[in-house]
């Protein structure tokens, strides 16, 4: 949950790379994977180098990517990522609106809000 209190807070994340962590942060788009300390060592020098500046392209970048994410609404989070995880004798209907459907696509286009590939749901 740290991850999406982060995001909520509109702050991209360096997180370990464990095989659930693709529901949420997708590399280089709204956040940074690493696999040992030398690697997050390397991912703080390249997002802090000419912090504060515009010239900081590779955070401008994350900031982007969790921006997106911060913009969709709760029910486009429940109808893409948490309700496909139930049967299908649950019937949910009415969950989100029509304008959820018509969101622009942003970083993160081809995946849902959790970095999944839309065509796994």
């Amino acid at each position: 949950m740290k991850v999406v209190d982060m995001f909520a807070a509109g702050i991209p994340v360096c997180a370990r790379n464990f095989k659930c962590l693709k529901e949420l942060v997708i590399h280089g788009k709204n956040g940074c994977v690493f696999d040992d300390s030398d690697h997050l060592g390397r991912q703080f020098l390249t997002m802090f180098k000419k912090f504060g500046s515009k010239e900081n392209k590779h955070l401008n970048i994350l900031r982007s990517g969790v921006e997106h994410f911060r913009k969709l609404p709760w029910h486009y989070h429940w109808k893409h990522v948490a309700l496909p995880v139930f049967d299908d004798e649950y019937v949910f209907e009415d969950y989100g609106s029509e304008e959820e459907e018509k969101l622009p696509p942003g970083p993160l286009s081809g995946r849902n809000a959790f970095g999944m590939p839309r065509n796994m749901i």
